[in-house]
């Protein structure tokens, strides 16, 4: 059985306060090139706002974006002082629009582009630490010769302790090596 509209709004509205307790109504029908969903999720969202359910938040770049009623007076988990390497498929990164506006971090796959407009290199992963988007590292495995090469590591301007931030991102490094089927780093570093 194929869902309305109405059921699919409410489906998608659920589950993306859930996985991302922040949405916004492009996000929300984020590739669905479907007029009705689209109309059907408006009005999902306009009801839940008159019935006290969700409030609206507006970003200081004029984004609008929705959270469950009292969000704001939650307190926020820790984050602790681990370093994580996303992919750019991620789903906090895939939204390229969300993750600019909510976190200032401008990220795009630079596989598509010629190699002279590259910025940060050809399959960069974005560097998530304790909330913030800190940076980008482009490497490669090399799976004959099992080693992970740093072929770029960028920084965007942030107030954390270095040191931590390397110490993060060794440890990071140890696990993701292994993950990708490597006995060994090299690189920029």
């Amino acid at each position: 059985v194929v869902p309305t509209a109405q059921e699919m709004a409410q489906h998608l509205l659920t589950q993306q306060l859930r996985c991302h307790q922040v949405v916004s109504l492009k996000g929300l029908t984020y590739l669905r090139r479907d007029a009705a969903l689209r109309t059907a999720m408006k009005e999902r969202i306009n009801d839940w706002v008159d019935a006290g359910k969700l409030q609206t938040v507006q970003w200081h770049d004029g984004s609008v974006f929705y959270i469950q009623f009292g969000a704001l007076d939650t307190r926020m988990p820790s984050t602790g002082k681990r370093l994580a390497l996303l992919s750019p498929f991620d789903n906090a990164v895939i939204q390229r629009d969300r993750l600019r506006s909510l976190f200032g971090f401008d990220y795009q796959i630079e596989c598509y582009l010629p190699e002279a407009k590259r910025r940060y290199g050809y399959f960069s992963l974005p560097l998530l630490y304790r909330g913030r988007f800190i940076g980008r590292m482009d490497c490669k495995a090399h799976r004959r010769r099992r080693e992970l090469e740093i072929k770029s590591l960028h920084f965007e301007t942030h107030d954390f302790n270095s040191n931590e931030v390397n110490q993060a991102l060794d440890l990071a490094l140890s696990s993701f090596k292994v993950f990708q089927g490597c006995d060994s780093v090299h690189g920029l570093r």
